[in-house]
C-alpha cells in the first residue's frame, strides 16, 4: 500500500478495489480500519494474528433445527492465489502468510459447507468458486439468480 492508498478512507476503497475487486462501501471501509484525525489509514481494527484463536473460539450454529427451506451462499476459493487477488504483487513474506491464512481456513470452510448440507434438511447450497466474502457485489447477477429460483421453488 502507498502513502496515496492510505491517505483517505475512500483512497482504502480504491485500494481494496484494485487489490480484491470488490467495492466497499464506505461504511465497511470505516468499520474495518482506524484512520487518523486527518483521515489517514493506520491499521486494520482486527490484529492479522487472530485466524487460528477465531476458529477455535467458535461455536457451531444449530443448523439441524433449521426447518424451514434455506439457501446458503458460499465463496469458494480453490488456492491461496485465487483467495488473494493481489497474490502475484506480494513479497515471499507476504506469499507465504496468503498461504498459510488459506491452509488455516479453508479446511474449516469446507467442512462448514458439508455440514449445512448435512444438517439442514432443506438445504439449498450455492457455491461459487473464485468469489470472495463480497460475493453478493461480485457476483450479483448469480446471486439474484439463485434467490429468485430459491424463492420460486425452482
Amino acid at each position: 500500500m502507498t502513502a496515496a492508498d492510505s491517505s483517505s478512507p475512500e483512497a482504502l476503497r480504491e485500494y481494496n478495489y484494485r487489490n480484491y475487486g470488490v467495492r466497499l462501501t464506505l461504511g465497511e471501509v470505516l468499520s474495518i480500519a482506524v484512520f487518523s484525525p486527518d483521515g489517514r489509514y493506520l491499521r486494520d481494527i482486527t490484529p492479522p494474528a487472530v485466524d487460528a484463536a477465531i476458529l477455535q473460539g467458535l461455536e457451531h450454529p444449530l443448523y439441524a433445527r433449521i426447518t424451514a427451506p434455506a439457501l446458503a451462499f458460499y465463496a469458494v476459493a480453490d488456492s491461496a492465489p485465487q483467495l488473494f487477488a493481489n497474490y502475484a504483487a506480494l513479497d515471499s513474506t507476504g506469499r507465504a502468510q496468503a498461504r498459510r491464512f488459506y491452509d488455516t481456513f479453508e479446511p474449516w470452510t469446507r467442512e462448514e459447507r458439508a455440514r449445512f448440507r448435512r444438517e439442514v434438511v432443506n438445504a439449498r447450497v450455492v457455491e461459487l468458486h473464485g468469489a470472495h466474502h463480497y460475493l453478493f457485489m461480485s457476483h450479483e447477477a448469480d446471486v439474484i439468480r439463485e434467490m429468485r429460483a430459491f424463492l420460486e421453488g425452482r
